[in-house]
């Protein structure tokens, strides 16, 4: 893949209404997946004044200002190139980025410079450090988010992102590996990153997710196609324990939190609560299902009242 498209795949991030920079982004998969610093996004006042080429994106994924700055956006209608990711920690060497923090030059900005090894900051966790050796390729604002490559094995990769400056001709960058990390602790997926190369809706893709390696692991018995897995489940489950230790039976579990959520304070947090191996997490997996095809089949029913 030659310089010239790797450029073609990271943009500006813009503030809307204004049009101002806040920052750049680029793109991780060839269907519009776009990773950029959560803190951009803060700066922009939020999802809803963020523009990528004029139009809104969606999120999947935005972490916050300090350990995990950054966010996955989804650019609806992208069908262009990506550049390629290299999940390894990178601590040494040379490295090229192109941004667009350079207000003379609209049309994007290269850096170059050395990779100096890593630092572990209180708030920030582990993050590379960055030189770009001259003055005239000092980092700016508008670069938060810029890809930052290194040569490996014959093409460029993908090892960091830009995330602040540092020091006087230096940067911050979180590394491609920390993001895959915090992303596996995310999805608590062990093997592979079903996010970066997800084709169908995101949500459809974690409901996925959970079934195969949780709901069928367990109790492999059937599939969310079948309208009567509600049913089935919640009479696994069909004893809560109140705040004042006394147990009730309820004939649908699922539905009496989910009535108890809908009315309580959203301050007011959900405790699972037994010792080791009394499926605390397999209940969790069921009630994230529950409520998901319930949301599923609202959405169903007000599309066919439409």
């Amino acid at each position: 893949m030659k310089w010239e498209d790797i450029c073609d795949c990271v943009v500006e991030i813009r503030k809307n209404p204004s049009n101002s920079l806040v920052g750049t982004g680029f793109f991780i998969s060839e269907d519009g997946l776009l990773l950029t610093c959560s803190h951009v996004i803060t700066q922009a006042g939020g999802l809803k004044n963020i523009r990528i080429k004029g139009e809104k994106v969606e999120q999947v994924y935005i972490g916050g200002d300090n350990g995990d700055d950054f966010a996955i956006l989804d650019f609806k209608g992208y069908k262009l190139g990506k550049v390629f990711l290299h999940p390894n920690l990178i601590e040494s060497g040379k490295f090229k980025s192109f941004g667009f923090g350079d207000s003379e030059c609209t049309s994007g900005s290269e850096k170059t410079g050395e990779i100096i090894g890593k630092n572990i900051f209180d708030k920030l966790g582990l993050r590379l450090k960055l030189s770009t050796l001259v003055d005239f390729q000092k980092f700016t604002g508008g670069e938060s988010g810029s890809p930052i490559f290194s040569y490996i094995d014959g093409e460029y990769k993908v090892v960091g992102m830009l995330t602040s400056r540092y020091m006087q001709e230096g940067g911050l960058a979180i590394s491609i590996q920390t993001i895959f990390d915090r992303l596996k602790t995310w999805l608590k997926v062990q093997d592979s990153l079903p996010l970066l190369d997800a084709k169908e809706d995101y949500l459809q893709s974690l409901n996925s997710y959970i079934l195969n390696n949780h709901l069928d692991k367990y109790y492999n018995s059937v599939s969310c196609v079948q309208e009567d897995n509600l049913s089935y489940y919640s009479k696994l489950f069909t004893y809560i324990c109140n705040s004042d230790n006394q147990v009730l039976n309820t004939d649908n579990l699922f539905e009496h939190i989910s009535e108890k959520i809908i009315s309580a304070n959203s301050q007011l947090p959900l405790l699972i609560k037994g010792i080791s191996g009394t499926g605390k997490t397999s209940f969790l997996n069921l009630l994230y299902w529950y409520f998901y095809e319930k949301s599923k089949n609202n959405k169903n029913n007000l599309e066919d009242n439409s």
